[in-house]
């Protein structure tokens, strides 16, 4: 009688009638789970306290533009006194004397507001302070002269207005300075607001990738781990036939876990990785929408490369999500209309692409026993690749049918496009192996490992042939 498999006696004996191990499953779920969300909890954070830097650098800007603002108003008032003393000096008529009393009253109010702003600048500070003190010099002077003006009828002697001359150029030499010294202040804030800009997207674009990066390389490792367990799982009941009734009971419950351990896992996939991709994606449209002005054109660029390589990876997902599905998709066979569904599918790529020129010709039976979800889910795809990699001909042609090859019925789809390099045909219907580059041709590299999985579930088998730039045709069966 042949012995049970190791692994399985020891899974029987040490875990009761658990064949898979919990603390391992624990183990997927923690990775699958807590760790993309740390990593996102992370990504949130560290892009938090870029924009916080953005926006405090974006305030210390505005606050200088608020005090250059502000002492050119000063300045303004210092030209309206002046302008209105010599207008009375001058005419000796009260109306000049408005201007200059308003401006009096509006200048120290003015003064004490930009000695707030610049409180946390002592230099500036004490600039503004001498300009108060130099400006009621000036007024007090002014006032001895308007009293002269007043009672001789005569402009004042010249040692008074040489005495106003040089305070009011002194004046208007410390605003230059003080103006002079805040506008390199702004500039300075300036340039760090633009480097805390760059520093936002070059942050944001490094995390994305390694965040990305590391969900994908954790996908396929768990699914690969899976897949394994769930192949040595099959493969032991299939050699247990000695202990036929018991064996396929035991692998019947371990095959259950796995699938929960499936099932688990791709709820994960949909839900809690795509949680971070959302948040990246998010995040970097408030960062191109409502700070663009903040923002030159290749961080905006960046920004776009961002989103675009999020979206491509949630594609990447779903497609591994789909795969996983079909390989555990219950089977069931029934009568399928091959050639309308053939039919329906051109249908749809049509109207997606109503521009297109192309020759569809539909040999295909009318009836063929399958499943019908999964042979549609087949043809799908080889219909949308002959689709897809025709498209640079001025009419694409597509063609289906079916012959007789080594007295099996095969099916083939065929057509007139940018065809492979038979070199590499053992990367054809393997998961995430493209022959052409992505930016030519867009997709995943999913479409063909679906269809390989799909055809063997049906025990029938498929291939490839082609030739660069004459074509491709893909034939299959599906079996007994």
């Amino acid at each position: 009688m042949q012995q049970l498999p190791k692994k399985l006696l020891s899974s029987m004996i040490g875990r009761g009638d658990h064949p898979v191990d919990p603390r391992e499953f624990k183990k997927i779920l923690f990775q699958a789970t807590i760790l993309p969300i740390a990593l996102s909890l992370l990504l949130s954070i560290l892009f938090v306290k870029q924009v916080y830097s953005v926006l405090e650098e974006n305030h210390k800007v505005r606050h200088s533009d608020e005090v250059i603002n502000t002492a050119t108003e000063g300045i303004k008032l210092i030209i309206d006194s002046e302008t209105g003393f010599r207008g009375y000096i001058i005419t000796n008529n009260d109306v000049y004397l408005g201007p200059w009393i308003e401006a009096q009253s509006k200048f120290f109010v003015l003064a004490d507001k930009i000695i707030d702003l610049v409180k946390d600048n002592p230099i500036q500070q004490k600039e503004i302070r001498e300009i108060k003190t130099l400006y009621a010099g000036w007024n007090e002077n002014a006032e001895g002269t308007i009293a002269y003006r007043k009672k001789f009828k005569q402009p004042s002697p010249d040692e008074m207005i040489t005495a106003r001359k040089a305070i009011m150029d002194s004046i208007r030499q410390n605003f230059d300075e003080f103006i002079e010294r805040e506008r390199g202040f702004r500039n300075k804030r300036w340039a760090e607001a633009e480097q805390a800009s760059r520093d936002a997207v070059v942050v944001t674009l490094a995390l994305g990738i390694v965040l990305g990066i590391s969900l994908a390389v954790m996908s396929i490792l768990q699914l690969r781990r899976l897949s394994k367990n769930y192949s040595e799982a099959y493969s032991s009941l299939a050699a247990a036939t000695d202990h036929l009734e018991e064996t396929v009971a035991l692998r019947t419950h371990e095959l259950t876990l796995v699938n929960k351990e499936l099932e688990a896992f791709s709820y994960s996939v949909s839900h809690d990785l795509r949680a971070p991709l959302r948040g990246i994606d998010g995040f970097s449209q408030i960062l191109a929408e409502e700070y663009s002005d903040k923002l030159d054109g290749e961080a905006i660029k960046y920004l776009g490369f961002i989103r675009s390589g999020v979206q491509r990876m949630g594609v990447l997902i779903d497609d591994l999500i789909n795969l996983s599905r079909l390989t555990r998709a219950e089977f069931r066979k029934e009568d399928v209309e091959l050639s309308q569904v053939a039919s329906e599918i051109i249908a749809d790529l049509k109207q997606n692409e109503p521009q297109r020129k192309f020759e569809f010709t539909n040999f295909l039976p009318q009836t063929v026993s399958a499943d019908p979800g999964l042979l549609r889910a087949a043809l799908q795809n080889l219909i949308s690749n002959a689709w897809k990699y025709s498209r640079t001909r001025e009419v694409s042609i597509i063609e289906l049918g079916q012959i007789y090859k080594d007295g099996k019925v095969t099916f083939y789809v065929k057509d007139n496009g940018v065809g492979f390099d038979m070199r590499f045909y053992d990367k054809l219907f393997q998961p995430f192996q493209r022959l052409h580059p992505k930016e030519q041709f867009d997709g995943s590299g999913i479409g063909l490992a679906t269809v390989g999985r799909i055809i063997r579930r049906h025990n029938g088998s498929i291939w490839g042939e082609s030739e660069l730039g004459k074509g491709s045709t893909f034939y299959f069966t599906l079996g007994t």
